[in-house]
């Protein structure tokens, strides 16, 4: 097999084959070295699968296409304007005269990209410090996005069968929030796959993983890679404005006031798909169902990221008062054993204890059994009285509660939050029937216990297929 080594250095290109039998494309290893520009970050990143043509740089990339942060700093929002014009030329080049063609190929290389990740971690690949997320949370969501990469053609051939009109090349900016690492992820990829650039505006709590996509996109699709740029500035700021007057479509993660005023900066007639704030519940249909294995599930589905996403379960509703109790009985030692092995720290912003504190002792006053960690990172609040949705805490607190109702009913127990409630983890029986009529409520997602956290890359959040959305929008006021 061949052997390339490529050196990439600020400013500077070299792509060189050293070993080689025919000039068509082959599968090759590259092998970047700590001193390179562009080397995955953290040890251990060894030999990485590429696949590149003979002779013509195309693995490593243009420098223009490998360094996005060339294009400009976006220190003023004339700098956003800058580069988004720029990356509308550059996308426009790399589509050429066959925009399917290039959207199909950008697919076989998400399939190469999904590879070259499924590579380091089975070489016990480690990345470096620098996230506020524990690898050992950030990997199982990894882990449940790499197949729908390899699998992104079919994604893509379903959201093509619509029937509707391609869009032109645009520029679509996505707007992070920092409560989980790879929230733009499927956003990231959505937008390459329909055919578009990507400007991502990080989120200033979590600027990380956002990175990690890019850098690693440009090890084995650096032009692709390079329709990616990232930049990240505090959310009132005259260049948000800038980029929402430059980009051709939006996709934004957020509270609902962040959400409300990106919306206000928006043209009128460039598409807008916020994604606010939601909750996830979880469902137990029968005492049978409350076993360790449930138990365990819910745990880590609470406790990673901190419970801060949609995907966070915060109340689990049960059949029946019995179906409660034997739930509570096994979910403090499964929250023990899962806040371990997720690495949960311990609380110790004096806010939020005082705040874990307030929650159990008004629990107890509303008539709540309560089990919790001493070190707060973990508390379970359940009573055999039917109630509807309990108040959502967060800060590792899980309430389990009687429906009021058969599961049938679960949606009038959602209250307040009905229409926001994201997913539900479900152990026990749960009809199509069902599960069509919570649809209507809105809920996107139905899965297993310790499933709630790690969706696939094509789970439509908010019931929207993004890819479908961007592949086919169009009037926008940037002219696709």
């Amino acid at each position: 097999m061949p052997l390339s080594v490529i050196s990439a250095v600020p400013g500077k290109e070299r792509a060189r084959l050293l070993h080689g039998n025919n000039r068509t494309e082959h599968r090759a290893y590259i092998c970047f070295t700590p001193g390179a520009r562009y080397w995955f970050p953290g040890d251990g990143a060894g030999i990485i699968p590429l696949r590149g043509w003979w002779g013509t740089g195309r693995m490593a990339g243009s420098t223009a296409a490998m360094q996005t942060d060339l294009l400009s700093d976006c220190r003023q929002p004339d700098d956003v304007r800058e580069v988004a014009r720029l990356l509308r030329a550059r996308l426009i080049s790399a589509r050429g005269d066959d925009p399917a063609a290039y959207r199909v190929r950008v697919g076989q290389e998400f399939e190469i990209f999904a590879r070259s990740w499924r590579t380091r971690l089975m070489s016990a690949w480690e990345p470096s410090a620098d996230s506020l997320f524990p690898w050992t949370q950030v990997r199982q969501s990894l882990e449940a996005l790499l197949p729908g990469f390899r699998a992104a053609g079919d994604w893509l051939q379903r959201a093509e069968s619509e029937g509707k009109p391609a869009a032109e090349a645009g520029i679509v900016a996505i707007v992070a929030a920092g409560n989980t690492p790879l929230l733009v992820w499927p956003a990231i990829a959505a937008a390459l796959l329909a055919g578009h650039a990507v400007f991502l505006k990080q989120s200033t709590d979590e600027p990380v993983w956002g990175g990690r996509f890019r850098k690693s996109l440009a090890l084995v699709a650096p032009d692709i890679a390079g329709l990616i740029y990232e930049a990240s500035w505090p959310g009132d700021d005259p260049r948000t404005a800038a980029l929402m007057e430059s980009c051709d479509a939006v996709v934004a993660y957020g509270g609902d006031a962040a959400i409300a005023a990106l919306r206000r900066l928006m043209p009128p007639a460039t598409p807008f798909f916020g994604f606010g704030h939601a909750l996830s519940v979880g469902l137990v249909t029968g005492a049978a169902w409350a076993t360790e294995e449930t138990a365990a599930g819910f745990a880590r589905d609470v406790l990673m990221y901190g419970q801060a996403g949609c995907l966070s379960p915060q109340t689990v509703f049960t059949d029946t008062a019995e179906t409660a109790r034997r739930l509570a009985l096994v979910l403090p030692r499964q929250f023990a054993a899962a806040a371990d092995a997720l690495q949960a720290p311990a609380v110790t912003d004096p806010a939020v204890a005082c705040a874990v504190r307030t929650a159990r002792d008004m629990a107890l006053f509303d008539g709540y059994q309560i089990i919790g960690d001493e070190r707060l990172r973990w508390t379970v609040a359940w009573r055999e009285t039917p109630t509807a949705l309990p108040l959502p805490v967060g800060h590792g607190i899980l309430t389990a509660v009687p429906l009021p109702g058969d599961p049938g009913g679960l949606s009038a127990a959602f209250g307040a939050a009905r229409g926001r409630i994201s997913s539900i983890g479900v152990a026990g029986a749960l009809s199509e029937t069902e599960r069509a009529a919570l649809t209507t409520q809105g809920v996107s997602r139905f899965c297993r216990p310790g499933e709630m956290q790690t969706p696939p890359l094509d789970w439509p959040n908010g019931n929207i297929d993004l890819l479908a959305e961007l592949l086919h929008i169009s009037g926008s006021s940037q002219g696709f």
